[in-house]
């Protein structure tokens, strides 16, 4: 009876360890690299007579083998002629393990009647991002900020066409809330 007990504690600590190493890899809290944020463009992408649009694009890294939730941003985009503006977003995202993204940020800035095409800028800021596992519960139960990655570049303000333009007369659907041309009289 004694061997019989031996043998199935033995069989089940096998499976058991069997099944603990055939599971999913995980870095522990310690060992998490910041994920990598690079600048890919800064473009004008409209600018009225009240002010302008502008997006940035940035590519993230993650290097680690868990996922990362990214929580919020936090950019500054200061022109060299005008005003600077401070933005804050959340991210809404997981940065996929061991692979890449690209995120836009867009920002509002007024600079009335003031071209911006070719002004020099300065944009930086940061990504907040959780670590996996208890660390995360533990940084927020004690009101630790979380972990981030941060990005600063320079660059002249380049202008890019508009994402959707204006279909052309009788070449397609009008967009929503467009004027139709007066029906003309039947003969």
């Amino acid at each position: 009876m004694a061997s019989r007990s031996m043998s199935l504690i033995l069989l089940l600590s096998g499976t058991l360890a069997a099944c603990r190493q055939q599971g999913p890899r995980t870095t522990p809290w310690y060992k998490i690299k910041d994920p990598s944020i690079e600048v890919v463009s800064v473009n004008l992408t409209r600018q009225t007579d009240q002010g302008a649009r502008i997006e940035v694009t940035a590519r993230l890294e993650n290097p680690n083998d868990v996922a990362l939730p990214l929580k919020d941003y936090h950019l500054t985009f200061d022109l060299a002629d005008g005003p600077a503006v401070t933005f804050r977003d959340l991210a809404n995202r997981t940065l996929p393990s061991e692979g890449s993204q690209l995120v836009t940020m867009p920002l509002a800035i007024a600079v009335p009647g003031q071209s911006l095409v070719g002004d020099g800028y300065h944009v930086s800021g940061w990504m907040h991002y959780e670590p996996p596992g208890e660390i995360r519960k533990l940084l927020t139960d004690s009101s630790i900020p979380l972990p981030s990655s941060s990005f600063s570049t320079r660059g002249e303000l380049k202008s890019s066409p508009p994402s959707v333009e204006p279909p052309a007369s009788g070449a397609g659907p009008e967009a929503p809330g467009s004027p139709r041309p007066a029906a003309s009289p039947k003969s």
